[in-house]
């Protein structure tokens, strides 16, 4: 893995944050980045196992056979992650590994954009993993589906996949 992309934010605070593994229209110049943007510390190439799917509106899912707790509405403690679990089962997924600030406003933000409500019904969940960087291991949050995935949803390698020609508009949960 060649493994950071050209993106450092000094300038910002650390103070609050913490890392999000994202796989789709999140990663770095893809159509939902500006999402980020605001909180974006650093970015690297992270890998993880799980299955890919497209969904019908043309945006990823990723489903995970092992994953640690579920996000919660109680951000304080959700920016003290120190462990979670690794995905073995599955195939390759490649993403990046953003480290982002101000968690206390980054993750509600967040799981609003994805439509996670903790407790409540959500098109995607917040959960802890570790994933795979040049660095080594590192414990972070990623969406991923929330409920099984259609059988007329196909199985990707990544995201955007090949022969997708124009990439979706950029998304906003509910709008």
């Amino acid at each position: 893995m060649n493994g950071k992309i050209a993106i450092k934010n000094e300038k910002k605070s650390v103070s609050n944050s913490f890392f999000l593994f994202v796989y789709g229209s999140l990663k770095c110049g893809e159509c939902n980045d500006h999402v980020v943007k605001p909180w974006l510390l650093n970015s690297t190439v992270a890998s993880t196992s799980g299955r890919l799917y497209l969904r019908s509106d043309d945006y990823p899912a990723l489903y995970l056979e092992n994953f640690g707790r579920l996000g919660s509405s109680d951000y304080g403690s959700d920016l003290k992650l120190v462990d979670a679990p690794s995905c073995q089962e599955g195939q390759f997924v490649r993403g990046e590994l953003l480290e982002l600030s101000e968690g206390f406003v980054a993750i509600p933000a967040l799981d609003e954009f994805e439509g996670y409500f903790p407790n409540s019904d959500s098109e995607y969940l917040r959960v802890s993993l570790e994933v795979e960087t040049e660095d080594g291991p590192r414990v972070c949050w990623t969406y991923i589906g929330a409920n099984s995935p259609p059988s007329v949803w196909p199985r990707i390698e990544d995201w955007p996949p090949p022969g997708i020609e124009k990439k979706p508009e950029p998304y906003r949960h509910g709008y």
